[in-house]
């Protein structure tokens, strides 16, 4: 689920129905494409950073060429020779630089994950972590004391409501993450802040080094986390009661994200179509 970041677990965040209905259909949003990332990333990651960085250009073209040239260049207005330009020009840099966007995205992902191994060994040396699980009825009171009430109000907020709403939410969230990180011993911090580096240089060196072969294992893994947050999100949106029996330990959080990205991955793996074998030689 989301992290409450007061203990060393993770519960629904207070405050999420509250948040007006446009930003839960953007977390559906992430939740859609976090399963096409999850089932079919390997295949798609590719041509869908190359079309993007492709409609990028385009649209840089479009605005920047006729700000330089005034006139038809061989008879194309400017604009649609920015589109053409920037288009070429786009299509170039997605094909350069998508071993850089996926070694850095890599790097996110093991970073993640290293972060999530550092807080389970952590977990398991008295005082490392600060605070302790709450059980499930200290878990449900609190979830309904901040969030339950405003779970009837998630469509109607509109306008300076919303955008207060969700500017009161951010604030929170940001002091409740630097009240955890405050609560933490120097070690615990340092361990933590190896384990994100270690894991962000690794994945990075990996994704640059072989692109290829692990493009389906890293959307396999960002596909599952973005699948499971979301869901975590909107079952935190729609039912806090529900969501604030669901208490999950980083063990927990961690073999559920392995079980969905090995899931994702092998789903994947068996969609690939199969590589001709070449004839023997005579």
């Amino acid at each position: 689920m989301l992290p409450a970041l007061d203990m060393g677990t993770f519960e629904p965040l207070a405050g999420v129905a509250d948040l007006p209905l446009g930003v839960h259909l953007l977390v559906a949003a992430a939740f859609v494409a976090g399963l096409i990332m999850w089932l079919a990333g390997g295949r798609v990651v590719r041509p869908a950073f190359v079309t993007l960085c492709a409609l990028a250009g385009a649209a840089a073209g479009a605005v920047m060429i006729p700000t330089v040239l005034r006139e038809p260049i061989q008879g194309v207005p400017p604009v649609y020779a920015g589109l053409g330009a920037g288009v070429i020009a786009g299509l170039v840099a997605g094909v350069m630089l998508f071993r850089i966007a996926l070694g850095v995205s890599a790097g996110t992902v093991l970073a993640c994950a290293a972060v999530l191994i550092a807080m389970i060994s952590l977990s398991r040396e008295p005082g490392a972590l600060p605070g302790a699980p709450r059980s499930a009825d200290e878990a449900v009171v609190f979830v309904r004391d901040h969030s339950a009430a405003a779970a009837a109000e998630i469509g109607p907020v509109r306008g300076p409501e919303a955008a207060s709403r969700l500017q009161e939410f951010t604030q929170r969230t940001r002091e409740q993450a630097q009240a955890w990180w405050d609560q933490l011993p120097d070690r615990s911090r340092s361990f933590l802040l190896a384990a994100l580096a270690g894991g962000f240089v690794l994945g990075l060196l990996v994704g640059l080094a072989a692109p290829g072969t692990t493009s389906e294992l890293i959307t396999a893994l960002a596909g599952g986390g973005v699948v499971l947050a979301s869901g975590g999100w909107l079952l935190s949106a729609l039912s806090p009661d529900l969501a604030s029996r669901v208490t999950l330990s980083p063990d927990l959080v961690a073999a559920v994200w392995l079980l969905v990205a090995a899931a994702g991955f092998w789903v994947q793996w068996q969609g690939e179509p199969a590589k001709p074998q070449r004839p023997a030689a005579a």
